[in-house]
């Protein structure tokens, strides 16, 4: 299915590429939304950490990375134990000043359960 609707609107080289682009960025929305539900396969709520509530909140990482000007690995790295090199779900103080700031440019609510969840 997927690779008749990149067929059906080929016009062009660039076209082509262009509608690609699309359809991973959709893909991409769905496996976000997909990856931080609330909701595993048995219907238990599952722990979120502040990063992935807040990365869910922004549509995924690489928006917000985007929104903030820095790379998508750096906004990934916040979700990784810190035995990964990540922060073990906690956006660093700096990185999250300037979230909120954004979040508040954007419309974005985010309140302080949400920030600090038990």
């Amino acid at each position: 299915m997927l690779s008749g609707y990149i067929r059906t609107h080929r016009t062009g080289a660039g076209e082509y590429i262009s509608q690609a682009l699309d359809l991973c960025n959709m893909v991409r929305k769905v496996l976000t939304v997909l990856r931080f539900s609330q909701y595993d396969a048995g219907m238990s709520v599952q722990k979120r950490t502040q990063a992935e509530i807040v990365l869910a909140k922004f549509g995924g990482a690489c928006r917000l990375a985007k929104l903030l000007g820095c790379s998508d690995s750096t906004v990934f790295r916040w979700t990784y134990p810190r035995a990964n090199g990540g922060t073990d779900g906690i956006i660093p103080g700096p990185a999250l000043r300037r979230v909120l700031a954004i979040a508040a440019e954007q419309g974005v609510v985010i309140t302080a359960q949400e920030l600090y969840p038990s």
